[in-house]
């Protein structure tokens, strides 16, 4: 399986505390933000400085939630692989040892098969990383799972490539 991780960021000064202020925010904003820590990361500081008061201090980063991503489940499998199970555990630790509040767990399938099948089908891939999260020592009560069947694919379902990106389970922590 494939493992993807990506952090949401964004600016304090916009954030304010509240956790509610983050659906407010432009997702342009956070790809710009994005794009200049990757230039900024590679040695690149052409970026355009901050705009703004020219006595007011830069804003900061605050990670607000961590997606994990483990995808090219098998289709119509449920089955978490060894290296899978290993990422897992070492994911447990990090969440355990940070004290989340959250860890929202979500299912997702290729196009095949009827919407029935794939949207119970996602509840089941969602479930089996929940229940190995738990046997990891993650308190069942902070976990919720929910199963999207193919309303959000990531790539199109026309190809073995496409399906295959598809069959997945997104994990964020907050």
């Amino acid at each position: 399986m494939k493992h993807y991780v990506m952090l949401f960021l964004m600016s304090a000064a916009v954030f304010g505390g509240a956790l509610a202020a983050f659906a407010e925010v432009d997702n342009a904003a956070l790809v710009e933000q994005a794009v200049l820590i990757r230039r900024e990361s590679e040695g690149d500081f052409t970026a355009s400085p901050p705009t703004g008061p020219a006595n007011a201090a830069a804003p900061q980063l605050v990670t607000l939630a961590t997606v994990i991503e483990l995808s090219d489940f098998p289709s119509w499998s449920t089955r978490l692989d060894d290296k899978t199970k290993k990422y897992l555990s070492q994911k447990a630790l990090e969440i355990i040892e940070k004290g989340y509040d959250l860890i929202k767990i979500t299912g997702h399938t290729d196009s095949e098969g009827s919407y029935v099948d794939n949207k119970r089908l996602s509840l089941k891939r969602a479930d089996a990383v929940a229940k190995y999260l738990i046997s990891r020592g993650i308190d069942k009560k902070r976990v919720r799972v929910y199963g999207e069947a193919y309303n959000k694919p990531r790539r199109d379902n026309k190809s073995d490539e496409g399906r295959s990106a598809n069959r997945r389970v997104v994990i964020e922590i907050e």
